[in-house]
């Protein structure tokens, strides 16, 4: 909920951290788990600093054998 609240989308703009906070108190005990939220408000900091490192680490490209690249997906055209 935290991704889908925080990140844009192309039909919306991403929520801040406190805009984010509201939706959990308010939503505690009727959209989610009262525990879980009690849970994740004691650790919300680390929760966003993990996503955003998370965010912002490089992703490596993994070749899976058989499994055509981007270059070579519009070969068969040209």
């Amino acid at each position: 909920v935290i991704d889908a609240l925080v990140s844009p989308r192309p039909y919306k703009v991403g929520r801040s951290s406190a805009v984010i906070r509201n939706v959990l108190v308010h939503g505690k005990g009727q959209l989610f788990d009262p525990a879980l939220v009690e849970n994740v408000l004691k650790k919300y900091d680390d929760v966003l600093a993990a996503r955003a490192e998370a965010q912002s680490s490089q992703l490596v490209p993994v070749e899976v054998p058989g499994t055509p690249q981007p270059a070579n997906l519009l070969s068969h055209l040209v």
